[in-house]
Formats: structure tokens, sequence, C-alpha cells
């Protein structure tokens, strides 16, 4: 799928749509979203590791999802990386 197209999705699906740019080697440590994330990497490589998860790391044209209040850590690769991110609250049951 082309970023363009993604994007569409993304916006179909209702989410906020957000793009970043992260340099090299760049790290978030252990946090959480109060969203649902749906994205993908455009450029470079973009690790993510959930809690009690093994990491994974995405590279250009890979789509990843993590549900809202997953806790994880997250890191540019060594080239850096940008990103398309949709972001979405997650639906509230009663």
């Amino acid at each position: 799928m082309k970023p363009d197209e993604f994007r569409e999705q993304l916006r179909l699906g209702g989410y906020e749509i957000v793009s970043r740019d992260i340099e090299p080697h760049h790290a978030l440590g252990q946090h959480h979203h109060p969203w649902d994330v749906w994205g993908m990497v455009t450029e470079g490589s973009f690790s993510i590791e959930p809690t009690g998860s093994i990491s994974h790391t995405y590279h250009k044209g890979e789509i990843f999802s993590l549900h809202a209040m997953v806790e994880h850590t997250e890191q540019a690769g060594p080239e850096g990386a940008s990103i398309l991110v949709g972001r979405r609250m997650p639906e509230q049951t009663s």
C-alpha cells in the first residue's frame, strides 16, 4: 500500500492523522497512549516493544498497530524514521 492510500484508509476509519520525522536512534522509554494507533513507516525503520512482548522492527512500507493503553517503548533505526500515524480514541462500550 502506498502512503496516500494508507492516509485515505486512516481518514475513512476516523483517525486523526499525524506525520512524524524521528531522528536516528531516538528512543522513547516505557509509555502508553490513550488512543489506538495505526501507522505506516514511510522512510527508515521504527521499532516497537510492547511490555512483556518481543520488539518488532518495521521498515519502509510496513504497517503497525497498537491498542490504547498498551505500555511500550519506541525507537527509530540508525537512519531515523518517518511515520504516518493514525490516532483514534477507543470505542466506549456500555
